[in-house]
């Protein structure tokens, strides 16, 4: 049995319960919140005026542009069998002349894959060891587990089964930063020297060495690339237009057979994509960007909207000087972009009514219903996001038809969300 069985397989076969035990916990929470409110609530027919941040957001397929050389080895391009192990870890900063790759004669790709999921691993564990173990919350890994469990389960739903896969090291990392929280493991080191020995085993056991690979570049090393470096270039996007934008989308990759990697020269990076409306959208601006493979936020700037002939379709390109570790740089990926905040009361449709031509709802205090003006700033499905007085220095005295004025909604109101004969001035003891 290997020494770093606890941290393979057989690990998460043992942690499952966990998981599973802490989705349950958090199902029973959420069960037992509605259960205690449906208990105290006034009734489901009330929602209280309560401060809320709502983010508009695009949903789309993102492309990732670099500027990266892809790195051969002459050796394999001239054998049927071989493969390439990195020298270095995934994402390594290196100069012209580093040595970063080995080309062994009858190395299994699964070999291959093993040692860089460990390195992967061991380069987290030395991330994280360096972290003061006060300063660690046993509540925010919990979140982190849940975050990357939900989007393997989502992944695995759309039938993404090798991104479920690339998110395994980052979840056994957790896995093992929640056991030393709790004490059940007190250190790193040792988690750290059980990974480097199998790294160790799995090399000796990797055949006749056939070629080593040195980089004729400075910049960050990638073990794995898809053949599309040279279409998805970032040197194009400065006077890229529509109809080249399109030729990138549809053009084929390279041939990598004999491809031992490849060599980002520039730690910015870019991401693009399709929009028919960018009203929220300022070139210049910055944005927060979901990764969801990563399940990883990335502010990123936007560096060119281009439109088509017709200015009704838009190409956005966004860019960034951050690069995670463990980062997922698949070239097409889904991302969610949050482009505008609003802030106001989130209130149901359903509570809205138009009282002498305004817009607004019924509040309930402790003698009677009065009606309230709102202004909505967004609508959101079911919901909208409105705030009180727009003017702080308004002062209601114009009249309506009925000779009233009406006030704005402020925090804590208790609005009616559906009722039937509600009106203004209506006894609070004869709401139903």
């Amino acid at each position: 049995m290997k020494a770093s069985e606890t941290f393979d397989n057989k690990y998460l076969g043992r942690k499952a319960a966990y998981i599973a035990g802490a989705l349950f916990l958090i199902a029973a929470i959420i069960y037992l919140g509605y259960v205690v409110a449906g208990i105290t609530a006034p009734s489901s027919e009330y929602a209280d005026a309560v401060p809320a941040v709502t983010v508009k957001t695009i949903e789309t397929d993102g492309y990732i542009f670099r500027d990266e050389k892809p790195v051969y080895s002459s050796v394999l391009a001239g054998r049927e069998s071989g493969s390439a192990v990195a020298a270095v870890q995934n994402g390594t900063k290196i100069s012209a002349g580093t040595k970063i790759a080995e080309v062994y004669s009858s190395v299994s790709a699964d070999t291959v894959r093993r040692i860089s999921e460990l390195e992967d691993q061991i380069k987290l564990l030395e991330k994280y060891s360096s972290e003061e173990r006060s300063l660690l919350s046993a509540n925010g890994v919990d979140e982190e587990i849940y975050g990357i469990v939900s989007s393997m389960r989502k992944n695995s739903e759309d039938g993404n089964y090798a991104n479920t896969l690339s998110l395994r090291s980052a979840l056994l990392v957790d896995l093992k930063k929640k056991d030393i929280i709790t004490g059940e493991i007190t250190d790193y080191e040792s988690q750290i020297r059980q990974l480097e020995r199998e790294v160790e085993s799995l090399r000796n056991q990797l055949g006749t060495k056939l070629d080593t690979v040195y980089s004729s570049d400075p910049g960050y090393y990638f073990i794995s690339y898809d053949g599309y470096g040279n279409v998805f270039d970032s040197k194009k996007i400065e006077t890229l237009n529509w109809s080249e934008y399109r030729k990138i989308l549809s053009s084929s990759p390279e041939t990598v057979s004999a491809c031992v990697g490849t060599i980002v020269k520039n730690y910015r990076w870019y991401v693009s994509f399709d929009t028919d409306d960018v009203s929220d959208i300022v070139a210049g601006r910055s944005y927060d960007v979901f990764f969801s493979y990563s399940n990883e936020t990335i502010s990123m700037t936007v560096e060119r909207i281009i439109s088509d002939d017709e200015g009704k379709n838009f190409v956005v390109i966004m860019s960034t000087g951050q690069m995670p570790d463990g980062f997922d740089y698949t070239r097409m990926q889904p991302i969610k972009v949050s482009t505008v905040s609003y802030s106001g009361y989130r209130i149901p449709k359903t509570a809205l009514r138009v009282l002498d031509g305004y817009q607004g709802v019924y509040v309930r205090n402790k003698v009677d219903v009065e009606f309230k003006r709102v202004n909505i700033i967004y609508e959101d499905g079911m919901y909208v996001i409105c705030t009180g007085n727009p003017d702080d220095n308004y002062v209601p005295t114009e009249e309506t038809q009925s000779g009233r004025t009406y006030g704005w909604i402020k925090q804590n109101d208790i609005i009616i969300v559906n009722g039937t004969d509600i009106f203004d001035g209506k006894a609070a003891d004869q709401v139903n």
